[in-house]
């Protein structure tokens, strides 16, 4: 599993919401060729875990990215 706690960097006081914030790293690591093209996320809870964020939060970020 790729480092996401190091590669999501969230600013809590920033206007943008903070499933926006996952879903604009996860497009800018893809864009940037760190993210393989087969690569399988990890699943909502695994990665609400590891950001330390609601569940439901991930899952948001996770539908915007299938948009």
């Amino acid at each position: 599993m790729l480092p996401w706690k190091s590669i999501i960097q969230l600013e809590k006081q920033k206007n943008r919401a903070i499933y926006l914030q996952i879903t604009d790293c996860v497009i800018d690591e893809i864009l940037q060729r760190r993210i393989p093209k087969a690569y399988k996320m990890p699943r909502t809870r695994a990665l609400a875990k590891e950001l330390k964020l609601n569940r439901k939060t991930v899952s948001l970020a996770y539908d915007e990215l299938l948009a």
